[in-house]
């Protein structure tokens, strides 16, 4: 299948929102389950970014891969890896499966020489001492020091998968925080981060008049019409003094 592209002027603009408004702004939308929850954050001094590409796997029986992939041995992993493009996010949907990690120190290096933005994972990791150290955001549900090689194979890539309940489409953005990811079908992306760059300021604003203490949680919850004509003439202003 094909995947779209990401615009690298839409990623910038999506590093600076929070997974809070992005979610917000998929629920008016209708999109009730994007946001994916229940793993550890790894790197969360980085915000993670990027177009994403699956791989599914399955619980291991002995006539599996030889009927579904034509061989004994799967080697999905390294192939996905060798198709990442700068900015890619690799989602493994491993169904949960904490029993052995996915791969380690090796691959993972791999994964950033080729310029990967990321990488979300329903199950383990192996090498996590070394996994921490390495400058790429990573979400996952345990460490382990074996494999998953034998107990749940990969047996497809870039298909429609779940991560911790949520449907994962590849292609679709990624957007990871300190709390979570969340899910942006591609075509909803571009007015999604108009609404939320717009609201977050706004809420920046809101944010800042409540600290100075004389709001009280009625006026700021939700906000008065006072407070929202404050925000506009507020708004106003800076686009002056920003020469617009």
């Amino acid at each position: 299948m094909e995947i779209p592209k990401t615009d690298p002027k839409l990623v910038e603009r999506l590093k600076k929102l929070h997974t809070d408004s992005l979610w917000g702004a998929l629920m008016r939308r209708g999109y009730t389950n994007q946001f994916i929850a229940g793993l550890q954050v790894i790197r969360p001094d980085l915000k993670m970014v990027g177009r994403a590409l699956t791989l599914r796997h399955l619980p291991y029986r002995p006539d599996l891969l030889k009927k579904h992939t034509g061989s004994e041995t799967t080697r999905y992993p390294a192939t996905i890896i060798e198709m990442i493009e700068p900015g890619d996010i690799l989602v493994f949907d491993i169904l949960g499966f904490t029993g052995g990690g996915a791969f380690g120190d090796q691959m993972m290096a791999r994964v950033v020489a080729r310029g990967g933005a990321g990488m979300v994972v329903d199950g383990a990791m192996r090498d996590m001492d070394i996994l921490r150290t390495m400058d790429i955001p990573l979400y996952v549900k345990a460490a382990h020091a074996g494999t998953t090689t034998r107990e749940y194979p990969a047996v497809d890539l870039n298909v429609p998968v779940q991560c911790c309940g949520v449907t994962v489409v590849p292609g679709d953005i990624l957007v990871g925080d300190t709390q979570g990811v969340i899910v942006i079908p591609p075509e909803l992306a571009p007015e999604i981060v108009g609404d939320c760059e717009d609201l977050e300021d706004r809420e920046a604003f809101y944010f800042k008049r409540i600290l100075e203490g004389n709001l009280t949680v009625w006026e700021s919850h939700p906000p008065s019409e006072a407070l929202k004509a404050e925000y506009e003439e507020w708004k106003k202003r800076q686009k002056v003094l920003a020469g617009r």
